[in-house]
């Protein structure tokens, strides 16, 4: 199976791309490099070197790899960098995470797992809801600053 990690150069999304490759998957990692090492990589996946943020650069990646899977890790996770600047860390976080989501649903991925940091499962609620009649399944999350909905397509069953 064709897997794309996003943020496969960080800690967790490298161990996961591990994994990947010695179950037998093809594997590609995605990941801009800006907190990830390259020492983290096997060297026997393929290197996207890209930013989230970047839409059509994703977009192409994508649609080049043609991954069934998308594993989503890429992430501006360091809490200074939050504090200082929340909006880098939306745009990278939100619109990022959107850009990945959103080009997966328009290439056909069958599995989109989304991989998020501790904050999502402090407190807060979490909940995932299929709409009756539609094909859309919907999670929902709730942070103390944001809510995200997250659509994803359902297969038909």
């Amino acid at each position: 199976m064709k897997i794309l990690v996003t943020g496969g150069a960080g800690f967790i999304g490298s161990h996961v791309a591990d994994a990947y490759i010695a179950a037998g998957h093809e594997v590609a990692i995605l990941d801009d490099f800006s907190t990830g090492n390259e020492a983290n990589v096997n060297r026997e996946a393929e290197v996207l070197r890209l930013d989230v943020r970047d839409k059509e650069g994703v977009a192409a990646a994508i649609a080049a790899f043609r991954p069934e899977v998308v594993n989503h890790h890429a992430a501006q996770s360091e809490v200074p960098k939050s504090v200082a600047d929340p909006g880098f860390d939306a745009t990278v976080n939100i619109v990022g995470g959107l850009n990945v989501l959103r080009t997966s649903i328009d290439a056909g991925v069958r599995k989109f797992i989304f991989i998020s940091t501790g904050s999502l499962s402090s407190s807060t609620s979490a909940r995932s809801t299929a709409h009756s009649g539609s094909n859309t399944r919907c999670c929902v999350t709730r942070t103390s600053t944001a809510r995200a909905r997250i659509f994803m397509p359902r297969k038909a069953e």
